[in-house]
């Protein structure tokens, strides 16, 4: 199922690639939204939408399909300075990570801030 965040409003919208996609609150707070993410390789793209300037890491991580617990399998960081507006942004997993095998990818603000921040 993919995932919607603008400011502090979380909307389901529907499936994408067979991945579900987990946005986690820091991009609410931070006032980023993931509308779209496309796997090809090693690399899993992601459309996002910045409501705000922002400056700083954003995390990707993948959990396995396989494991009713949900065990992490890859996790990928880029860093972003991106003013407000949309862009898509390419999280570069180790060659080895099992992409065919997550589940559910999360997606979270790091510890950057938005860059109006003090």
């Amino acid at each position: 199922m993919r995932t919607l965040v603008l400011a502090a409003t979380l909307i389901v919208l529907s499936a994408c690639g067979g991945l579900q996609l987990v946005p986690d609150e820091s991009l609410a707070q931070a006032s980023i939204a993931v509308t779209r993410i496309q796997p090809k390789g090693n690399t899993i793209s992601a459309y996002m939408v910045f409501e705000q300037d922002y400056v700083g890491p954003l995390e990707m991580r993948l959990f396995d399909a396989d494991d009713a617990d949900g065990v992490e399998i890859g996790r990928a960081t880029v860093r972003v300075n991106e003013r407000v507006g949309a862009a898509y942004l390419d999280f570069i997993f180790d060659p080895r990570t099992p992409l065919r095998a997550a589940a559910a990818v999360l997606v979270r603000a790091g510890s950057g801030a938005p860059a109006s921040a003090p």
